[in-house]
Protein backbone atom coordinates (compact mmCIF):
# COMPACT_ATOMS: atom_id res chain seq x y z
CA UNK A 1 0.00 0.00 0.00
CA UNK A 2 1.13 3.53 -0.76
CA UNK A 3 0.42 4.72 2.78
CA UNK A 4 2.65 2.00 4.24
CA UNK A 5 5.52 2.82 1.88
CA UNK A 6 5.30 6.58 2.43
CA UNK A 7 4.93 6.39 6.21
CA UNK A 8 8.25 6.44 8.11
CA UNK A 9 8.97 3.46 10.29
CA UNK A 10 8.48 3.91 14.00
CA UNK A 11 11.95 2.88 15.09
CA UNK A 12 12.84 3.69 18.65
CA UNK A 13 16.46 4.51 19.30
CA UNK A 14 18.04 2.39 22.01
CA UNK A 15 20.22 5.28 23.20
CA UNK A 16 19.00 8.78 23.89
CA UNK A 17 21.27 11.55 22.67
CA UNK A 18 22.43 13.64 25.62
CA UNK A 19 22.47 17.41 25.43
CA UNK A 20 25.36 19.17 27.19
CA UNK A 21 25.98 22.89 27.83
CA UNK A 22 28.60 24.80 25.90
CA UNK A 23 31.34 24.49 28.52
CA UNK A 24 31.13 20.68 28.44
CA UNK A 25 31.04 20.63 24.64
CA UNK A 26 34.16 22.80 24.60
CA UNK A 27 35.84 20.45 27.08
CA UNK A 28 34.98 17.45 24.90
CA UNK A 29 36.49 19.20 21.87
CA UNK A 30 39.63 20.05 23.85
CA UNK A 31 40.03 16.43 24.97
CA UNK A 32 39.68 15.20 21.38
CA UNK A 33 42.47 17.53 20.27
CA UNK A 34 44.75 16.32 23.07
CA UNK A 35 43.96 12.69 22.21
CA UNK A 36 44.74 13.32 18.53
CA UNK A 37 48.05 14.91 19.48
CA UNK A 38 48.98 11.96 21.68
CA UNK A 39 48.12 9.49 18.87
CA UNK A 40 50.62 11.31 16.67
CA UNK A 41 53.53 11.74 19.12
CA UNK A 42 53.04 9.05 21.78
CA UNK A 43 54.97 11.29 24.18
CA UNK A 44 54.49 10.57 27.92
CA UNK A 45 53.78 14.26 28.51
CA UNK A 46 50.93 14.19 25.99
CA UNK A 47 49.57 11.04 27.63
CA UNK A 48 49.62 12.83 30.99
CA UNK A 49 47.69 15.76 29.49
CA UNK A 50 45.13 13.33 28.00
CA UNK A 51 44.55 11.55 31.34
CA UNK A 52 44.09 14.85 33.15
CA UNK A 53 41.66 16.15 30.50
CA UNK A 54 39.70 12.87 30.67
CA UNK A 55 39.38 13.08 34.46
CA UNK A 56 38.31 16.72 34.36
CA UNK A 57 35.70 15.92 31.69
CA UNK A 58 34.26 13.04 33.75
CA UNK A 59 34.01 15.24 36.84
CA UNK A 60 32.26 18.03 34.93
CA UNK A 61 29.78 15.62 33.30
CA UNK A 62 29.03 13.93 36.62
CA UNK A 63 28.39 17.28 38.31
CA UNK A 64 26.14 18.37 35.42
CA UNK A 65 24.11 15.14 35.52
CA UNK A 66 23.66 15.44 39.30
CA UNK A 67 22.29 18.96 38.87
CA UNK A 68 19.89 17.74 36.16
CA UNK A 69 18.63 14.92 38.38
CA UNK A 70 18.10 17.25 41.33
CA UNK A 71 16.26 19.74 39.11
CA UNK A 72 14.06 16.97 37.69
CA UNK A 73 13.22 15.59 41.14
CA UNK A 74 12.32 19.04 42.48
CA UNK A 75 9.75 19.48 39.68
CA UNK A 76 7.97 16.15 40.21
CA UNK A 77 4.44 16.43 41.60
CA UNK A 78 1.40 14.22 41.97
CA UNK A 79 -0.90 16.77 40.34
CA UNK A 80 -2.64 16.61 36.99
CA UNK A 81 -1.01 19.80 35.65
CA UNK A 82 2.35 17.97 35.46
CA UNK A 83 0.77 14.79 34.07
CA UNK A 84 1.29 13.02 37.42
CA UNK A 85 5.05 13.11 36.86
CA UNK A 86 5.86 11.86 40.37
CA UNK A 87 3.88 8.65 39.97
CA UNK A 88 5.16 8.09 36.43
CA UNK A 89 8.76 8.44 37.57
CA UNK A 90 8.15 6.10 40.52
CA UNK A 91 6.53 3.52 38.25
CA UNK A 92 9.47 3.60 35.84
CA UNK A 93 11.90 3.05 38.71
CA UNK A 94 9.94 0.19 40.30
CA UNK A 95 8.77 -1.53 37.13
CA UNK A 96 10.93 -4.58 36.40
CA UNK A 97 12.44 -5.08 32.97
CA UNK A 98 10.73 -8.11 31.49
CA UNK A 99 12.76 -10.59 29.49
CA UNK A 100 11.04 -12.01 26.42
CA UNK A 101 11.75 -15.75 26.59
CA UNK A 102 11.16 -18.37 23.89
CA UNK A 103 7.52 -19.42 23.51
CA UNK A 104 5.90 -22.83 23.49
CA UNK A 105 4.09 -23.71 20.26
CA UNK A 106 0.95 -25.83 20.14
CA UNK A 107 3.12 -28.91 19.50
CA UNK A 108 5.16 -27.93 22.61
CA UNK A 109 8.26 -27.12 20.57
CA UNK A 110 10.07 -23.83 21.08
CA UNK A 111 9.61 -20.61 19.10
CA UNK A 112 12.82 -18.63 19.43
CA UNK A 113 13.03 -16.16 16.53
CA UNK A 114 10.70 -13.17 16.08
CA UNK A 115 9.07 -14.81 13.06
CA UNK A 116 8.41 -18.03 14.98
CA UNK A 117 6.99 -16.11 17.95
CA UNK A 118 4.72 -14.07 15.67
CA UNK A 119 3.45 -17.24 14.00
CA UNK A 120 2.82 -18.89 17.38
CA UNK A 121 0.80 -15.89 18.56
CA UNK A 122 -1.14 -15.77 15.27
CA UNK A 123 -2.11 -19.44 15.49
CA UNK A 124 -3.17 -19.03 19.12
CA UNK A 125 -5.23 -15.88 18.48
CA UNK A 126 -6.94 -17.44 15.46
CA UNK A 127 -8.05 -20.30 17.66
CA UNK A 128 -9.15 -18.00 20.49
CA UNK A 129 -11.19 -15.61 18.33
CA UNK A 130 -13.03 -18.29 16.36
CA UNK A 131 -16.75 -17.95 17.27
CA UNK A 132 -18.45 -20.98 18.74
CA UNK A 133 -20.90 -22.87 16.56
CA UNK A 134 -24.63 -22.52 17.23
CA UNK A 135 -26.15 -25.38 19.22
CA UNK A 136 -29.56 -24.96 17.52
CA UNK A 137 -29.37 -25.12 13.68
CA UNK A 138 -33.03 -24.12 13.30
CA UNK A 139 -32.48 -20.93 15.30
CA UNK A 140 -29.37 -20.21 13.26
CA UNK A 141 -31.40 -20.48 10.03
CA UNK A 142 -34.12 -18.20 11.40
CA UNK A 143 -31.56 -15.56 12.33
CA UNK A 144 -29.89 -15.81 8.91
CA UNK A 145 -33.27 -15.34 7.19
CA UNK A 146 -34.08 -12.34 9.38
CA UNK A 147 -30.76 -10.70 8.56
CA UNK A 148 -31.59 -11.05 4.84
CA UNK A 149 -35.08 -9.56 5.22
CA UNK A 150 -35.87 -5.95 4.13
CA UNK A 151 -35.25 -3.12 6.57
CA UNK A 152 -37.77 -0.66 7.92
CA UNK A 153 -37.59 3.00 6.98
CA UNK A 154 -36.20 5.40 9.58
CA UNK A 155 -35.00 9.02 9.63
CA UNK A 156 -31.33 9.63 8.72
CA UNK A 157 -28.68 10.10 11.36
CA UNK A 158 -27.61 13.55 12.48
CA UNK A 159 -24.80 14.94 10.33
CA UNK A 160 -21.32 15.40 11.79
CA UNK A 161 -20.24 19.00 12.41
CA UNK A 162 -16.74 20.55 12.61
CA UNK A 163 -17.43 21.52 16.23
CA UNK A 164 -18.14 17.90 17.15
CA UNK A 165 -14.95 16.67 15.48
CA UNK A 166 -12.83 19.31 17.25
CA UNK A 167 -14.42 18.42 20.59
CA UNK A 168 -13.72 14.70 20.17
CA UNK A 169 -10.11 15.34 19.16
CA UNK A 170 -9.53 17.49 22.26
CA UNK A 171 -11.10 14.87 24.53
CA UNK A 172 -8.74 12.16 23.26
CA UNK A 173 -5.82 11.52 25.61
CA UNK A 174 -2.43 12.53 24.12
CA UNK A 175 -0.81 9.59 25.94
CA UNK A 176 -2.67 7.00 23.87
CA UNK A 177 -0.50 5.03 21.47
CA UNK A 178 -1.22 5.63 17.76
CA UNK A 179 -2.09 2.96 15.22
CA UNK A 180 -0.03 1.69 12.32
CA UNK A 181 -0.37 5.05 10.51
CA UNK A 182 1.34 6.87 13.44
CA UNK A 183 -1.34 9.61 13.51
CA UNK A 184 -1.77 10.74 17.13
CA UNK A 185 -4.02 13.26 18.86
CA UNK A 186 -1.25 15.89 18.94
CA UNK A 187 -1.11 15.89 15.15
CA UNK A 188 -4.90 15.97 14.73
CA UNK A 189 -5.30 18.73 17.32
CA UNK A 190 -3.08 20.96 15.16
CA UNK A 191 -5.05 20.38 11.98
CA UNK A 192 -6.13 23.53 10.14
CA UNK A 193 -9.76 24.30 9.41
CA UNK A 194 -9.50 22.58 6.02
CA UNK A 195 -8.34 19.34 7.69
CA UNK A 196 -11.31 19.35 10.07
CA UNK A 197 -13.67 19.94 7.13
CA UNK A 198 -12.08 17.01 5.32
CA UNK A 199 -12.76 14.72 8.30
CA UNK A 200 -16.35 16.00 8.49
CA UNK A 201 -16.88 15.20 4.80
CA UNK A 202 -15.30 11.78 5.22
CA UNK A 203 -17.41 10.87 8.27
CA UNK A 204 -20.66 12.13 6.75
CA UNK A 205 -19.96 10.15 3.58
CA UNK A 206 -19.35 6.99 5.62
CA UNK A 207 -22.63 7.53 7.49
CA UNK A 208 -24.57 8.25 4.30
CA UNK A 209 -23.19 5.14 2.58
CA UNK A 210 -23.35 3.02 5.77
CA UNK A 211 -19.79 1.96 5.15
CA UNK A 212 -16.89 1.57 7.59
CA UNK A 213 -13.58 1.98 5.67
CA UNK A 214 -11.37 -1.08 5.75
CA UNK A 215 -8.20 0.91 6.48
CA UNK A 216 -9.62 1.83 9.89
CA UNK A 217 -9.93 -1.85 10.81
CA UNK A 218 -6.21 -2.61 10.50
CA UNK A 219 -4.77 -2.97 14.00
CA UNK A 220 -1.22 -3.24 15.25
CA UNK A 221 -1.38 -6.01 17.85
CA UNK A 222 0.94 -5.84 20.87
CA UNK A 223 1.15 -8.84 23.20
CA UNK A 224 1.33 -7.94 26.92
CA UNK A 225 2.23 -10.54 29.54
CA UNK A 226 -0.50 -11.04 32.12
CA UNK A 227 0.62 -10.57 35.74
CA UNK A 228 1.63 -13.80 37.44
CA UNK A 229 1.44 -15.91 34.27
CA UNK A 230 4.08 -18.19 32.76
CA UNK A 231 5.99 -16.12 30.17
CA UNK A 232 6.72 -19.08 27.89
CA UNK A 233 3.02 -19.86 27.25
CA UNK A 234 1.26 -18.01 24.41
CA UNK A 235 -1.98 -18.06 26.41
CA UNK A 236 -0.30 -15.94 29.11
CA UNK A 237 -0.29 -12.86 26.89
CA UNK A 238 -3.11 -10.37 26.37
CA UNK A 239 -3.44 -8.86 22.88
CA UNK A 240 -3.69 -5.07 22.75
CA UNK A 241 -4.93 -3.75 19.40
CA UNK A 242 -3.71 -0.30 18.40
CA UNK A 243 -6.23 1.08 15.91
CA UNK A 244 -5.91 4.23 13.76
CA UNK A 245 -7.05 7.34 15.60
CA UNK A 246 -9.30 8.50 12.74
CA UNK A 247 -11.26 5.26 12.98
CA UNK A 248 -11.58 5.65 16.75
CA UNK A 249 -12.93 9.18 16.28
CA UNK A 250 -15.52 7.85 13.85
CA UNK A 251 -16.52 5.16 16.36
CA UNK A 252 -17.02 7.86 19.01
CA UNK A 253 -19.20 9.87 16.62
CA UNK A 254 -21.37 6.81 15.92
CA UNK A 255 -21.58 5.98 19.64
CA UNK A 256 -22.84 9.50 20.38
CA UNK A 257 -25.73 8.90 17.98
CA UNK A 258 -26.38 5.41 19.27
CA UNK A 259 -26.36 6.32 22.97
CA UNK A 260 -29.97 7.55 23.16
CA UNK A 261 -31.25 4.32 21.58
CA UNK A 262 -29.13 2.18 23.92
CA UNK A 263 -30.30 4.03 27.03
CA UNK A 264 -33.89 3.18 26.11
CA UNK A 265 -33.01 -0.52 25.76
CA UNK A 266 -30.49 -1.29 28.50
CA UNK A 267 -31.86 -1.84 32.02
CA UNK A 268 -30.90 0.58 34.76
CA UNK A 269 -28.94 -2.02 36.71
CA UNK A 270 -26.54 -2.70 33.82
CA UNK A 271 -23.36 -0.76 34.50
CA UNK A 272 -20.82 -2.27 32.09
CA UNK A 273 -19.46 0.10 29.42
CA UNK A 274 -21.82 2.90 30.41
CA UNK A 275 -20.70 6.45 31.30
CA UNK A 276 -20.98 7.59 34.93
CA UNK A 277 -21.67 4.00 36.03
CA UNK A 278 -18.70 2.38 37.73
CA UNK A 279 -18.03 -0.52 40.04
CA UNK A 280 -18.43 1.66 43.14
CA UNK A 281 -22.11 2.27 42.34
CA UNK A 282 -22.67 -1.44 41.85
CA UNK A 283 -21.02 -2.20 45.20
CA UNK A 284 -23.36 0.32 46.87
CA UNK A 285 -26.33 -1.29 45.15
CA UNK A 286 -25.23 -4.73 46.35
CA UNK A 287 -24.63 -3.64 49.94
CA UNK A 288 -27.99 -1.82 50.04
CA UNK A 289 -29.76 -4.98 48.93
CA UNK A 290 -27.93 -7.07 51.53
CA UNK A 291 -28.66 -4.53 54.26
CA UNK A 292 -32.34 -4.36 53.34
CA UNK A 293 -32.75 -8.16 53.50
CA UNK A 294 -30.92 -8.37 56.84
CA UNK A 295 -33.06 -5.64 58.39
CA UNK A 296 -36.23 -7.40 57.25
CA UNK A 297 -34.91 -10.82 58.36
CA UNK A 298 -35.00 -12.29 54.87
CA UNK A 299 -32.63 -14.46 52.92
CA UNK A 300 -30.23 -12.90 50.43
CA UNK A 301 -28.62 -15.09 47.77
CA UNK A 302 -26.11 -14.02 45.15
CA UNK A 303 -24.86 -15.78 42.02
CA UNK A 304 -21.62 -14.60 40.42
CA UNK A 305 -20.94 -15.78 36.87
CA UNK A 306 -17.69 -15.47 34.98
CA UNK A 307 -17.71 -16.32 31.28
CA UNK A 308 -14.21 -17.00 30.03
CA UNK A 309 -13.32 -15.32 26.71
CA UNK A 310 -16.85 -13.93 26.40
CA UNK A 311 -15.87 -11.08 24.08
CA UNK A 312 -13.38 -13.20 22.15
CA UNK A 313 -16.06 -15.63 20.93
CA UNK A 314 -19.03 -13.31 20.41
CA UNK A 315 -21.69 -14.81 18.15
CA UNK A 316 -21.62 -12.20 15.40
CA UNK A 317 -24.85 -13.22 13.67
CA UNK A 318 -26.70 -13.20 16.98
CA UNK A 319 -25.29 -9.76 17.81
CA UNK A 320 -26.27 -8.40 14.38
CA UNK A 321 -29.74 -9.90 14.88
CA UNK A 322 -30.23 -7.86 18.05
CA UNK A 323 -28.82 -4.72 16.44
CA UNK A 324 -31.15 -4.98 13.44
CA UNK A 325 -34.15 -5.77 15.62
CA UNK A 326 -33.72 -3.00 18.20
CA UNK A 327 -31.74 -0.22 16.50
CA UNK A 328 -32.29 1.83 13.32
CA UNK A 329 -31.06 0.12 10.19
CA UNK A 330 -28.27 2.68 9.71
CA UNK A 331 -26.41 1.17 12.66
CA UNK A 332 -26.98 -2.36 11.38
CA UNK A 333 -25.47 -1.71 7.95
CA UNK A 334 -22.61 0.32 9.40
CA UNK A 335 -21.68 -2.22 12.08
CA UNK A 336 -22.09 -5.07 9.63
CA UNK A 337 -19.22 -3.69 7.56
CA UNK A 338 -16.92 -3.57 10.58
Amino acid sequence: MAITVSTPKNRKSKTKQKEYPRNIIAKISERRKIRGEWHKTRYPSDKFQLNRATKELKDIIKEHENRCVQSHLSQLTSQKDTNYSLWRATKNLKQPKDHIPPLRKLDRSWARTDVEKTTAFAVHLEKVFTPLSCSDPDKDDDIANYLQSPNQLCPPLKAVSPKEISREIKSHSPNKAPGYDLLDSVLLSNLPRSGIIYLVTLFNSSIRLSHYPGQWKIAQVVMILKPGKQPEEVSSYRPISLLPLVGKLFEKVILNRMQSHLNAILPGHQFGFRPRNGTIEQVHRLTDTIGYTLENKKYCSAVFLYISQAFDRVWHDGLLFKIKKQLPHFFYFLLKTT
